[in-house]
């Protein structure tokens, strides 16, 4: 029963949240500010099934990295929302498609759509909460933390490099292909599915590493499935390819997710 009540209390809170942000894009038009509350959504989650069953030390240990990890990605959404000073591109071409029937469409489409999703991928968040054992797989914890800060500092640095080539290009189609970029071309999101699957070590770790807990590892396997199918790689390439005349060199030189040395 109590697991059931924190589940409940942290859907709840997930609904309430998008819900909330969609009430107040409804007089506006720009619903880019959905992007910096991915993060904090999970920290959200946590807290709501933290105040419901409590925490262990293990536990701890995955909620610290959690609200490190999403609380930074927050300000760094804002951040690029505000520099764009517009709706993001995405969201422009569905608006332009749904026209007047847009508002309403983006509450079930985009909204609610991400709700779930979130609900879905914090599946380490639920594992290591919920199925907490008191006593934890202590080398799995380190382990996990291990991935996380690797995957963590991966994702800062690719964007701290592709803020600082951003703001020093001589043109707007330039290519970025150096430090990170030059051994994957999409280093940002391998550094997040990284530091996901270090999530769910540590969810897996948490829970006493038996065999149920081997579901923590679904948020991280739909997480890197959706950065490399629909909403990362798949999505950017076409549009980076038609804007950047140099961008097909660079294919051919780096692979678009998984890094390995330039050649």
């Amino acid at each position: 029963m109590t697991t059931t009540l924190a589940l409940l209390a942290a859907a709840l809170a997930t609904l309430a949240l998008f819900i909330g942000l969609w009430a107040v894009t409804r007089k506006g038009d720009d619903v880019s500010i959905i992007d910096a509350f991915w993060g904090p959504g999970f920290v959200l989650v946590a807290l709501a099934e933290v105040a419901v069953v409590g925490a262990t030390l293990a536990t701890l240990v995955l909620i610290g990295c959690l609200t490190l990890w999403g609380m930074r990605l927050g300000f760094h959404m804002n951040s690029k929302h505000r520099l764009r000073g517009g709706e993001a591109p995405r969201y422009r071409a569905m608006r332009e498609v749904r026209g007047a029937s847009f508002t309403a469409w983006s509450l079930t489409h985009v909204f609610l759509l991400q709700a779930a999703v979130l609900l879905l991928v914090a599946a380490p968040v639920h594992i290591g909460i919920l199925g907490a054992d008191e006593a934890p797989a202590w080398p799995l914890v380190a382990l996990g933390s291990t991935v996380f800060a690797a995957g963590f500092a991966i994702e800062v640095a690719a964007d701290a490099q592709l803020a600082r080539f951003k703001r020093e290009r001589a043109r707007p189609d330039a290519v970025l292909d150096t430090g990170l970029w030059a051994w994957s071309r999409h280093p940002n999101y391998f550094g997040e599915a990284m530091l996901q699957w270090g999530f769910g070590l540590l969810a897996f770790a948490a829970a006493g590493a038996t065999p149920w807990a081997l579901v923590a590892f679904a948020g991280p396997a739909i997480m890197t499935y959706l950065l490399i199918n629909i909403s990362g790689v798949a999505m950017l390439e076409p549009m980076l390819r038609a804007a950047k005349p140099a961008y097909a060199a660079y294919v051919e030189r780096v692979p678009a997710f998984w890094p390995r040395p330039p050649r």
